[in-house]
């Protein structure tokens, strides 16, 4: 799509919007008009999963312009802080439980190209195929402590 928001663009994504509480730009299929939507409004991932004294204690960190308590790493930062595939391997717990499966890929916030983003997969590699339509890729939200 040329102009307007771009489907793995992470800044107006509806993964930072779930994380934060925000809305977001989406289109409507019908017209391709750009719309906002607020289904999470307030509600995301950081309002129901962590208290107001846990939240004095996340420094506000900024990504790609932002300043965000809680986002997903990049491609890079995937590499660089874990030691090895190994270490990258995440395991359903059951606040997140959704099928059937152990391991767990989950989504980094890199672009690889249009509708295109790098994640994990459940051997911990580091994987440039995800696309953004997929629902069953796993978050693991990163923080900084004070």
């Amino acid at each position: 799509r040329s102009g307007g928001i771009q489907a793995s663009d992470y800044t107006n994504s509806r993964l930072r919007a779930y994380l934060l509480g925000l809305s977001y730009l989406t289109f409507e299929r019908t017209t391709g008009a750009e719309i906002i939507n607020n289904e999470f409004d307030n509600k995301g991932l950081l309002q129901s999963a962590f208290t107001e004294s846990a939240l004095s204690k996340i420094f506000d960190t900024t990504i790609d312009g932002n300043t965000d308590k809680l986002f997903v790493l990049s491609n890079l930062e995937a590499d660089n802080f874990f030691a090895d595939d190994d270490a990258r391997v995440k395991f359903v717990t059951n606040y997140t439980y959704a099928g059937d499966e152990e391991e767990e890929q989950w989504w980094l916030r890199t672009p690889v190209s249009s509708g295109y983003v790098y994640s994990v997969d459940i051997y911990g590699a580091i994987a440039d195929d995800a696309s953004v339509r997929w629902s069953s890729v796993g978050i693991v939200p990163a923080l900084v402590l004070k």
